[in-house]
């Protein structure tokens, strides 16, 4: 009679390890790489971003329409506690200035290996370089077809990952297993992924600069949407939270529209009057805004910022002003799932049972993390969020030992 697994974790990223340290003994992760976290440990260019400090409310509006069904996950084990578990695991954190929580080390691997070890402590094991490449639903729970030969397990979480850097072991097993075993998936797409736009020329020259707190409206085939955040300008186009956050509902040939400076009639008529400066581009220097961006606007609206000042029409003036208050991108490419932040799309919430994450469909099933079907904002969110999912998975499925 073969060993039967009493709860077998695919997946050894933050949701995983989370289930395996709330169920304990019993647990088995079975891991495709040969070390836990690996895209995990590239987070936040390798500072690990791993939480931020918003209120559980708060985090949870930003979740936008996944709110309601990660609140139970959540309030299972928020930001607080996990910054907690990762102290007593010899990884405290740092709250930055903007409220995202890093480990004070700066360093992902302490965040890695504190769950890691406290998994191990708790009584889980973990088998590396263990792929899994087929999942069947068995009378008594679970069969799996792994490089190491069958294995058998009386409950199953999907802790697989996205789709995003697939390179680190994410190559959406996980929607596969899932879709196998009944589930109905959302098209999966890019996740917190920077855009490239046509005729962006003028603006490579103004790679790097980023203005805070501004206001963007994107049209979309499926609709128009207001947002506002932090925006980066790139050597190919837009990036920064404004950018990221929203990229899951963005595709080739959709608009950005950037609200850079409200009240600019204003604002330009009085720059121009001052009657200073000789060149264009001088006289615009009251208008609070980087001086390479101001020549860029002044190219692709068709002006020379070397100009006389003097010179300029009321219709030259109209068009520096529309630009500032509506300044238009159309999108010519989204970053790819090769290189994009996360994922979006998955297994669809309604066949989830928030309060357990416990298959609708299959019982013994169990999903964690982004196998699921969210997308949420940049700022410590989705690592967080897998944590949460995990824990809560792996507490429901030890309630049923």
């Amino acid at each position: 009679m073969p060993k039967v697994i009493p709860f077998a974790i695919i997946g050894a990223g933050p949701a995983g390890l989370a289930a395996a340290i709330a169920y304990g003994k019993g647990a088995l992760i079975l891991e495709s790489n040969p070390e836990a976290g690996k895209k995990l440990l590239l987070s936040g260019s390798g500072q690990c971003n791993y939480t931020n400090n918003l209120s559980n409310e708060d985090f949870i509006r930003a979740c936008r329409k996944a709110g309601p069904f990660l609140k139970r996950a959540l309030y299972s084990a928020d930001s607080g506690f996990f910054t907690e578990l990762l102290d007593k695991a010899g990884c405290p954190g740092y709250v930055r200035e903007d409220g995202k929580v890093f480990p004070a080390s700066l360093k992902a691997e302490h965040v890695r290996d504190a769950l890691l070890q406290t998994a191990l402590r708790k009584g889980a094991e973990i088998l590396y370089e263990t792929k899994v490449s087929e999942v069947r639903k068995e009378k008594a729970g679970f069969t799996m077809q792994t490089g190491c030969g069958t294995m058998h397990s009386r409950r199953l979480l999907l802790a697989c990952g996205g789709s995003s850097w697939p390179q680190t072991g994410s190559s959406g097993d996980g929607y596969a297993f899932a879709e196998e075993l009944g589930h109905t998936l959302n098209p999966v797409r890019p996740a917190l992924a920077s855009i490239e736009t046509d005729n962006y020329t003028p603006y490579v020259q103004c790679a790097g600069i980023a203005l805070y707190d501004q206001k963007a409206e994107f049209i979309t085939k499926t609709g128009k949407h207001r947002d506002n955040g932090d925006l980066l300008f790139t050597h190919t186009g837009l990036s920064g939270p404004l950018i990221l956050n929203n990229s899951h509902l963005l595709e080739k040939g959709d608009m950005v529209r950037l609200r850079l400076l409200p009240g600019a009639e204003s604002i330009i008529q009085n720059a121009l009057s001052q009657g200073n400066a000789r060149h264009l581009l001088n006289a615009l220097k009251a208008v609070p805004l980087p001086n390479a961006l101001l020549e860029a606007i002044l190219i692709s609206s068709g002006l020379k910022p070397d100009s006389p000042s003097s010179s300029l029409s009321a219709k030259q003036r109209n068009l520096i002003i529309t630009a500032l208050q509506l300044l238009e991108f159309r999108i010519s490419k989204v970053e790819g799932l090769q290189t994009a932040m996360s994922t979006a799309g998955g297994v669809l919430l309604k066949e989830v049972n928030s309060a357990t994450l416990e298959s609708r469909i299959v019982p013994g099933l169990y999903l964690a993390g982004e196998v699921l079907d969210y997308a949420l904002p940049t700022g410590g969110f989705n690592i967080q969020t897998a944590f949460s999912t995990g824990w809560l998975a792996g507490i429901s499925a030890h309630k049923r030992k």
